[in-house]
């Protein structure tokens, strides 16, 4: 079964000057590959492996997107937050599913 990362990856093969505009900036595929495998080996020198679950705590942004195509890179499990959950919420998700790790946002680290 394929998952939105190796979708993207069949994009890049086939065309990676492709671009696409984020946030008002234009990302090539290729750029975007680049900052996934960067995360990708900066998540997977933290331990995290395949089937491993991480937590993504962010707001939409193109963090978001790269961080998560990172995490499905390494055929780890993604498991979102909404950024406008409470406290209970987070706490409850974070205790249910006990993930490897948990990234967030610089506006995030403070609660």
């Amino acid at each position: 079964m394929k998952n939105l990362y190796k979708y993207f990856f069949n994009s890049y093969s086939k065309n990676p000057n492709a671009y696409y505009i984020f946030d008002k900036k234009y990302w090539t595929y290729h750029e975007t590959y680049q900052h996934i495998k960067n995360v990708a080996y900066i998540i997977s020198k933290s331990g995290v492996g395949v089937n491993d679950r991480v937590c993504l705590y962010c707001e939409n942004s193109i963090e978001y997107v790269i961080s998560y195509s990172a995490i499905l890179y390494l055929d780890a499990t993604v498991v979102p937050i909404n950024p406008l959950s409470k406290k209970d919420t987070i706490d409850y998700i974070v205790d249910d599913c006990n993930p490897k790790m948990i990234l967030t946002s610089k506006i995030f680290s403070k609660e």
